[in-house]
């Protein structure tokens, strides 16, 4: 395979020999030569009447859907595609009946609905959420505020609308700032937008082609894989996980803590279900092949290396509790319960009641990948950026823009007026105002000082470009939540709203911020003019948030014991976050990783992250083999030290399936039938989540919502358990869980 088809990176300072010199980067990435046309119609109109009413209607409809069933205890969302393919019909519904007339100066039907209007009616109706979530992280907040089962706390409506809005669009000020490095360079690809640009092409242009369509491949994929999904979804659930390593040692705890997929390790374990395969991770055939390399290989680091030696070392007491688990637990094996801790107003630590009853423990699985690897990635990401990219952003910096050389699409967008950028600093000062204004007019409300909202906004600044670079070039996204929960719980230790108010203003922001420039690199593909493009995203904001809102508030007075265990609405993600709240915010952080904390040595990874990737780069540097030097190159540190910080809610056999799907289609096809490749490869990971998005909403909506469930049978559970139990199981001697887990032996 030729050198200029090897899915590029993005290091642009080893390519870029002057300031403002792009050298035509589109040359080395050949997904997008082979994806986005490289032609435009300015004439074609965008801010439409057609754009305007489906883009609201579609947003406030799966606002409300999404956020309506996000409280129940199994969740489920209608996916973007689906406001995707329901806003093609509608809207060619809508051009061949509305009547050409003007009114108040508005063309009403300008001529038949058209690719720009449709890409503008989807970024307006996913608005909502953020990169993602399918509603506005703000709800989950209010509802830790004010449900009875959380801290209970009166919220007036106005701060809550104000706390909304103002979240939902903070990320937007600083993430417009920076599109001048992480959208307009040709090599800040954003690889998944390259599936909805297929999807878009293949439902607007005709083809004059031999062979089957891309229309034809994309509705007998789509198709196949609505079908398909009636099996793991409901008839045949074991699918989700064949678990081979278990089932040929069903006594034995160690084998099915190894082999089980969805409780273990997953060691010889594979998913035949797309869902299972793509929610979590992203599609593997969006995603470059070096990207996924390294996600493999960052996996089998942590769960084949790390975390087993921890757990057979019996570190930190890990063998007390099951080797895979995002549990707090007691040292006798039992779960800790943090309200045995908390105080009588129900918002602050009880010292008194803490030293009685001891502090939280985690298993060897939480403790590496989600407090010591996750640390190691942030460190890994600055380091790995300033190395790799520094010496372009800085050139980016330096250069005015009449002297820079744009690539192809960014010059296809000079044709359209730019967005000024005092309109961004105008969102990122304005909303940075409103949050101080919020926790000053109610500091019994949010807990969190003025300070702390520019805290976290800082944070976010700070690190949404180098998380941008990474989500921009790898198709893989870090998050900074935890660091946050860390950096608060040290410094305003017993105030759990607070907490989880900075999460809002840092990390939740930054998520809406990449969400942002996601969409505004889809519009650079599709040739959207920019102002038009800023105007969707923000009123499907504005609208998604408030629907969002409005669903909760209705949600809270009509239903009873709303987020309590048991019953159809105990909000899951809420509880979570409950949780995670009252461990950094509630007992805080100096009691678990600081000096005086169990886990105190974890924090110290960070740094050992900072150093990891620079014996790569100085490979890259001295090595006079060239073959070593693309080696060095691809060893993308952050990606390989983060790689299962989404496990859960990513499961073990989502990473080996997701590797082989990727390793089949993104370098196999890739590299030996490429023409097959350029234009099916995208269309398929389309069909294949179309398939999904429409078969799991309708097998809830019409079986499982009225109790429904498949057929009993061993390949279809009643509680389905990946038919490994065990991997439940501690090994240390003397813990008795029975009361959780029956079947778990005594030792």
């Amino acid at each position: 395979m030729e050198e200029a088809k090897i899915p590029f990176l993005g290091y642009a300072s080893e390519v870029d020999d002057e300031p403002g010199s792009i050298k035509e980067h589109e040359a080395l990435i050949e997904e997008v030569k082979l994806t986005v046309p490289e032609t435009d119609d300015p004439s074609i109109p965008t801010l439409t009447f057609r754009t305007w009413t489906l883009g609201i209607t579609l947003c406030a409809f799966l606002s409300f859907v999404n956020q309506f069933f996000k409280f129940r205890t199994s969740p489920i969302a209608i996916s973007a595609i689906a406001g995707q393919m329901a806003s093609l019909y509608l809207g060619r519904a809508m051009a061949a009946n509305l009547p050409d007339k003007t009114f108040l100066g508005v063309r009403i039907n300008p001529g038949p609905f058209n690719i720009k209007e449709h890409v503008l009616i989807t970024v307006f109706a996913h608005a909502g959420g953020n990169i993602k979530e399918s509603t506005a992280r703000a709800i989950e907040t209010i509802t830790l505020i004010k449900l009875p089962a959380f801290f209970n706390r009166d919220m007036p409506l106005t701060a809550a609308i104000l706390f909304t809005v103002s979240t939902q669009i903070l990320g937007y000020g600083w993430a417009g700032l920076l599109r001048k490095y992480l959208v307009e360079p040709a090599h800040m690809w954003w690889p998944a937008t390259l599936v909805d640009v297929s999807l878009f092409r293949t439902l607007h242009e005709q083809e004059h082609t031999k062979g089957m369509s891309r229309m034809q491949f994309f509705v007998i994929a789509a198709v196949g894989s609505f079908a398909w999904y009636i099996l793991p979804g409901y008839l045949f659930a074991t699918i989700t996980s064949l678990s081979w390593v278990c089932w040929a040692w069903k006594d034995s705890i160690a084998a099915h803590q190894i082999g089980s997929g969805l409780n273990g390790l997953g060691f010889m374990s594979i998913s035949l279900d797309w869902a299972t395969i793509s929610a979590i991770l992203g599609s593997p055939l969006s995603t470059p092949w070096p990207t996924i390399l390294n996600v493999f290989i960052g996996f089998i680091f942590a769960a084949y290396v790390v975390v087993p030696a921890m757990y057979m070392a019996n570190t930190y007491n890990t063998q007390r509790y099951p080797l895979i688990s995002n549990k707090l637990y007691l040292p006798d094996g039992r779960r800790y319960k943090v309200s045995e801790v908390v105080a009588k107003d129900g918002l602050t630590l009880d010292l008194e009641k803490y030293n009685q009853y001891g502090p939280p423990h985690v298993s060897a699985f939480y403790a590496v990948l989600h407090w010591g690897l996750l640390f190691a990635s942030l460190g890994a990401t600055i380091t790995h950026v300033i190395l790799w990219h520094g010496k372009f952003i800085y050139q980016q910096y330096r250069t005015a823009p009449e002297k820079s050389k744009p690539s192809i699409h960014t010059k296809m967008m000079q044709k359209y007026n730019d967005i000024p950028s005092w309109w961004f600093w105008a969102l990122l000062v304005g909303n940075t105002s409103v949050g101080i204004a919020l926790v000053t007019l109610w500091p019994q409300i949010f807990q969190l000082p003025w300070w702390g909202v520019i805290l976290g906004c800082l944070m976010s600044i700070f690190f949404t470009l180098p998380i941008g670079v990474l989500a921009a070039t790898t198709n893989r996204f870090t998050g900074v939540g935890p660091l946050c929960d860390v950096l608060m719980g040290y410094m305003f230790p017993g105030f759990p709203i607070a907490n989880v108010c900075f999460r809002m203003y840092s990390a939740e922001s930054i998520a809406q911020g990449l969400a942002f420039l996601r969409d505004f690199k889809l519009g650079h593909y599709m040739k959207i003019p920019p102002r038009a493009m800023l105007a969707v995203q923000v009123s499907g904001a504005i609208v998604g948030g408030l629907v969002n809102l409005g669903c909760a508030y209705w949600m809270f007075n009509s239903i009873e014991n709303l987020c309590e265990e048991a019953g159809p609405w105990s909000c899951p993600g809420t509880t979570n976050s409950f949780s995670v709240v009252s461990l950094w915010g509630l007992i805080g952080s100096s009691r678990l990783i600081g000096e005086m904390g169990e886990y105190k040595q974890l924090k110290w990874l960070i740094l050992a992250g900072v150093l990891a990737p620079i014996p790569f780069w100085i490979i890259s540097k001295s090595s006079k083999s060239k073959k070593i030097q693309d080696y060095s190159r691809q060893v993308n540190m952050p990606v390989l030290l983060g790689a299962a910080n989404q496990w859960p809610p990513a499961i073990a056999v989502t990473y080996s399936s997701w590797f082989l799907t990727g390793f089949i289609f993104n370098f196999c096809i890739f590299k030996y039938h490429q023409r097959w490749w350029q234009k099916y490869n995208y269309i398929l990971s389309a069909a294949l989540d179309t398939g999904v998005a429409f078969a799991g909403p309708l097998i809830f909506f019409t079986l499982l919502n009225f109790n429904k469930t498949g057929p009993k049978w061993w390949g279809n559970p009643s509680q389905f358990i990946d038919n490994c139990p065990l991997a439940f199981c501690p090994i240390a001697k003397g813990i008795n869980i029975t009361d959780q887990y029956p079947f778990c032996p005594v030792h």
